[in-house]
């Protein structure tokens, strides 16, 4: 999660720098690691089962580095699914 990827070539090209270069997917800057978890209950004789994910990256606001301020983000998010035959039903509700 913290190793750094490599932009693609064109979009170097067209900001006339030279390929290839190296940017951080997730820079920490506010020395706060954020924290993610999931939980997923499979209900009894297949009915179905409910999945739910919650998300915060606790980043401070008033943080702001050389160019890139924090910005607060929290999301969750739930899945209930069931399966009749060879029709699945799945619904979601995401917030945040």
């Amino acid at each position: 999660m913290l190793e750094r990827i490599r932009r693609p070539d064109a979009t170097i090209r067209i900001f006339r720098q030279k390929p290839p270069v190296y940017t951080g997917e997730f820079d920490e800057i506010d020395d706060d690691i954020g924290w993610y978890g999931g939980l997923t209950w499979q209900l009894p004789d297949s009915l179905g089962k409910l999945s739910v994910i919650r998300y915060d990256n606790l980043a401070d606001p008033a943080c702001v580095p050389a160019a890139t301020p924090a910005g607060t983000h929290a999301s969750g998010a739930s899945a209930p699914a069931t399966q009749c035959d060879n029709f699945i039903l799945i619904a979601q509700h995401m917030a945040g």
